[in-house]
């Protein structure tokens, strides 16, 4: 299947993700720049720039990020014959959201989405319990996950509320995450 993406998907990764001309560590303390392209490597360059290095116009900026989308096209193309059934544009949206953050680690979620869109078996709790269950980074429950991955779900199920609905899981001040869902 051909799948594109929409201008929202779009909107929702800049107002989820940090933007940045220059190299910085994201919260999991990775290289990072743009908007939320993880540097691989120290030599990885980008319109002959050193990405750990140089710094970016506002253009090259947005070119990263439309790279990194047909990047993620592609892999849900690739992996889109192994979900039975038929995706919606929230669902592909939602999906190139989710692994545009996480990579393509994600086949228990696509296990529960195949038994949800195939047999209805599982339901929709099923889908956001497996879905939310992403919110590690380094193995440590992170808030801001918390919060992406509820938006991420609840855009696959056509009920996304806007970036400033889901700021209610955050840490408080003994590193505590408190979570008001």
């Amino acid at each position: 299947m051909n799948y594109q993406i929409n201008t929202s998907t779009i909107n929702f990764l800049t107002q989820w993700e940090f933007k940045s001309n220059k190299m910085y560590f994201d919260s999991s303390h990775y290289p990072t720049i743009g908007i939320g392209h993880l540097i691989k490597n120290k030599n990885e360059t980008f319109m002959n720039k050193k990405l750990m290095i140089d710094i970016l116009t506002d253009h090259e900026v947005d070119l990263l990020l439309q790279q990194d989308l047909i990047i993620n096209l592609k892999v849900i193309d690739t992996i889109s014959h192994k979900i039975k059934g038929n995706l919606n544009q929230n669902q592909v949206d939602a999906l190139v959201l989710f692994i545009f953050n996480e990579g393509t680690i994600w086949n228990g979620l696509m296990n529960v989405i195949n038994s949800y869109s195939n047999d209805y078996t599982l339901g929709e709790t099923e889908i956001r319990t497996q879905w939310i269950s992403y919110n590690k980074s380094r193995k440590k429950v992170v808030a801001g996950l918390i919060n992406r991955r509820q938006g991420e779900v609840d855009l696959f199920f056509s009920k996304y509320m806007g970036r400033d609905y889901y700021n209610k899981a955050f840490t408080n001040s003994n590193g505590k995450i408190i979570n008001n869902y």
